[in-house]
């Protein structure tokens, strides 16, 4: 169960850092497909 949790928090921890990296540079659309894809590549990673 402590990886569970320590794996959620890296988690928002990537989306957190994707949202302030390009929060100011780029439009929500492109920050949504940003978010979306670091989504599923850590997922992918993390059943691999």
């Amino acid at each position: 169960m402590f990886f569970l949790k320590m794996s959620k928090r890296v988690l928002d921890v990537l989306l957190e850092n994707v949202k302030k990296s390009f929060g100011k540079k780029f439009a929500q659309k492109i920050i949504d497909g940003n978010l979306d894809a670091t989504r599923r590549g850590y997922e992918e990673v993390k059943e691999g």
